[in-house]
């Protein structure tokens, strides 16, 4: 017993019997003055002044009890040291009560588990147990008494057919229409609607007036867009979801078909906000917070006012990590390197944390199995030494010390290991009593387990290390199937079968793994077989849709598949665990981006590495969403920059004095302005068929498109038909510089990065000088030809 529990438990006991011994002398209740001199029956009269005297003080039952009891020890104690020469004991109220053959309560699982909170009936709302989740439309009430009711009821058919998130968006989306309704009813123009809709003739609504309705919902959608309080691909998804609503209430004839027009490039992935990289995250204070924005400042210049955001983060994450002064000196070139290669150091450190937790647990486990392996009792022996209903509560309790609780360390270790799989199937959870005390001698019930089956921070370390490995998104990785290894023709190597990727399709993500690594580190294929040996348990256990997984845990003494938020916020305590990750605000799907974008700066910018890593169909999926970050803009910008430099000599031909100032003669000059020279391109060509270009013959027209920013037959003539062409195909050049959906990197910078080039140069001179009028004059006529315009495949 340590020295606090001995103070609070019988020091201050020991004092208020002493305390009460006085009371009770000089209350008269004994013509004695010295305990010494009490007699038996004195003692039994002091017993119950005493019981008086703690049931009087103002304290909890659980208190009193423990008093009472701990006031019997030291009475006890007292006795057999001749202090008292009377054994007394104060009555207990409450009797202890003995766990014995598992029949406590606190012995079995689920003991505490809360009953479900007790649902009302409501026709206003219902309760999906397939999706577990409540909707309620009670307060809409008002919208319509008998809207709500017929609306909610075929609700309530509608979801169970529906997903639980198709059923959760669709719910939002119903309740924003109805708060809608409830905001309008003041609204005097709608004053007839909500009338009819309120009364029993709902249904007999006319189109028109809905369909009113429901644009002025969508107007204060669009509203929220403009005030930037919600993005416009949130309101493709509200309008989607009401027409397929609308769409099945019409169907049942509660309102009349209409179909309202969705939001212009709401569908678009390629407006939405990629998902950041590692090297993005930094963690500034106010200390330092002036000094790293100074030094990101200087380069953010370098982007489009829509890229600043993202490059800032880049620069003061690399700030921090090299300091404000040295990324302030680096050259351009440079500060592209060093992002590269802090997005790389970043991927490196969560794969080590993660290989060294994935170790330390495995070794955990082994100890574990050694210690089974080495017990020798069968689980059936332990079960009956341990909860036949044949022993004594005292018998159970020496067997109990003899064989879990005192000895050698791994033989009471392999003894508990084999009783906890005998009794309860391997698990502990929900189970207290002796296992409670069992699991603290052990470290806890995380540690106990841990040697029987896969340590949580095992289970996540293995997640990462394919994430990390394979480039895989979070929720395939997640939901691998648990026979995921298969043979390869090649030696040492394996084929790994994650689980589907429901945006291709639903088909299975494939991947080789090596059984070595370069650096010696631990090889994921490695991982994945040490993994499966240290959830056999689990396995053989698992139920319905477990069965097939390999990433495993206990939920309530249940093998479950690992979750999409069991997953995140594990990682949020993986990264808190370990001091090289502390502080950075990462997510799981960050570290995809970051291995793709490490893969092509490690190919020489090539995006087809970094494609087929991660299984797009199209370059222009990689590129927008996950490696066209601004390491790769700030390279483009550089480029540009270079041609621009080089084309500051681009002569731009008017009709006056050109044929002199040009020296050509007047039949080329009425050449270079006529229709058939225009290209289309916003430059004329003197001769197409002058065979001038590699790959093109005297007399056969030129095809060589892409190099006509750089021919001697090319001319940049000043009319307001070549400017429209000019600007058209200078929006036309940046919006594939996005995309490109199926040009290579390399072959995008050799062809058309110079023609984007050549066309900012040029167009940044006819805003000035002597050709400023028909610049204006051409962005108007480029406007009425825009729906038109015929774009040329840039292949």
């Amino acid at each position: 017993m340590n020295r606090r529990t001995w103070v609070d438990n019988y020091v201050v006991r020991l004092g208020e019997v002493l305390d009460a011994l006085e009371l009770f002398v000089t209350s008269g209740a004994t013509s004695q003055r010295f305990p010494d001199d009490f007699t038996p029956i004195e003692w039994q009269s002091f017993a119950r002044h005493l019981e008086d005297w703690i049931g009087a003080q103002p304290w909890a039952e659980r208190t009193r009890t423990k008093a009472i009891r701990t006031t019997n020890k030291l009475l006890t104690i007292l006795h057999r040291e001749g202090a008292i020469r009377t054994r007394i004991e104060l009555p207990l109220h409450n009797e202890r009560k003995f766990a014995k053959v598992g029949q406590s309560r606190f012995t079995q699982r689920g003991w505490n588990r809360k009953p479900a909170a007790e649902r009302f009936d409501s026709p206003y709302a219902f309760h999906l147990d397939k999706h577990g989740r409540e909707y309620d439309y009670t307060l809409f009430r008002d919208v319509g008494r008998l809207f709500v009711l017929h609306t909610t009821a075929r609700f309530k058919e509608y979801f169970p057919t529906c997903s639980a998130n198709v059923a959760k968006d669709s719910h939002e989306c119903w309740t924003s229409l109805l708060r809608y309704l409830q905001a309008s009813q003041s609204q005097p123009h709608l004053e007839a609607f909500h009338r009819q809709l309120a009364s029993d003739g709902f249904k007999a609504i006319p189109t028109d007036v809905w369909e009113g309705v429901l644009y002025g919902w969508r107007e204060e959608l669009h509203g929220k867009v403009l005030s930037g309080g919600r993005k416009a691909v949130t309101n493709g998804r509200y309008v989607a979801h009401l027409n397929r609503i609308w769409a099945d209430l019409s169907g049942v004839g509660l309102v009349p078909h209409v179909r309202i027009k969705g939001f212009k490039n709401a569908k678009s992935r390629y407006f939405l906000t990629p998902r950041a990289t590692l090297a993005q995250l930094a963690v500034v204070d106010s200390a330092t917070d002036v000094a790293v924005r100074s030094a990101s400042e200087r380069l953010a210049t370098f982007f489009d006012e829509s890229d600043r955001d993202e490059a800032r983060e880049y620069l003061r994450s690399l700030a921090l990590e090299l300091s404000p002064e040295v990324v302030r000196g680096l050259p351009v070139e440079a500060v592209i390197e060093e992002i590269h290669r802090l997005n790389a150091t970043r991927l490196a450190t969560v794969r080590k944390c993660a290989e060294a937790d994935f170790l330390r647990w495995h070794g955990h486990w082994c100890q574990g199995q050694a210690a089974f392996e080495a017990s020798t009792l069968d689980g059936k022996a332990l079960i009956s030494l341990l909860d036949s209903p044949a022993l004594s509560v005292s018998e159970v309790r020496r067997n109990s010390t003899r064989l879990i609780r005192t000895g050698h360390e791994m033989q009471r270790l392999g003894h508990a290991l084999r009783y906890i799989d005998a009794r309860y199937e391997g698990s502990i959870s929900g189970i207290h009593g002796r296992m409670h005390h069992l699991a603290r001698s052990f470290g806890g019930r995380a540690n106990l387990m841990a040697y029987l089956h896969p340590h949580e921070q095992a289970t996540l370390a293995l997640w990462v290390l394919m994430l990390v490995d394979t480039g895989a998104n979070c929720e395939v990785a997640r939901t691998a199937p648990w026979d995921c290894l298969h043979s390869l023709k090649r030696a040492g190597a394996k084929k790994l079968v994650m689980g589907p990727k429901n945006r291709s399709g639903g088909h299975f993500i494939v991947d080789e793994l090596d059984e070595a690594r370069p650096d010696g580190s631990l090889p994921l294929l490695t991982a994945i077989q040490r993994y499966r040996e240290m959830a056999s348990r689990f396995h053989a256990r698992a139920e319905s849709e477990a069965t097939g997984l390999l990433l495993l845990h206990d939920v309530k003494g249940h093998p479950q598949g690992l979750t999409e938020w069991t997953a995140r916020s594990w990682f949020v305590e993986f990264l808190s665990r370990h001091e090289e990750l502390a502080g950075l605000d990462a997510r799981p799907s960050m570290i995809r981006p970051s291995v793709l974008m490490d893969i092509q700066a490690r190919n020489g910018g090539q995006v087809a590495p970094a494609q087929a890593v991660g299984d797009h169909a199209q370059a222009a999926t990689t590129l927008q969403h996950y490696t066209g970050r601004s390491p790769l803009k700030l390279q483009y910008t550089l480029n540009i920059r270079e041609f621009q430099e080089r084309l500051q000599s681009v002569i731009i031909v008017t009709i006056d004095g050109a044929a002199a100032k040009l020296g050509i003669s007047q039949a080329q000059f009425e050449t270079l302005f006529s229709e058939a020279a225009r290209t289309g391109l916003g430059v004329a060509c003197l001769d197409p068929l002058a065979g001038v270009q590699p790959g093109t013959q005297p007399g056969r027209q030129c095809t060589r498109w892409d190099e006509c920013w750089n021919c001697r037959m090319r001319w940049v003539v000043a009319t307001v038909d070549n400017i429209a062409d000019l600007i058209l195909f200078d929006e036309h050049l940046q919006a594939a510089a996005k995309l490109r959906p199926d040009t290579p990197a390399a072959h995008w910078e050799e062809r058309w990065l110079p023609w984007l080039a050549f066309t900012k140069v040029v167009l940044q001179k006819m805003r000035e000088g002597e050709t400023a009028g028909l610049y204006a004059r051409a962005l108007t006529l480029a406007a009425e030809r825009r729906t038109t315009y015929a774009r040329i495949p840039l292949g």
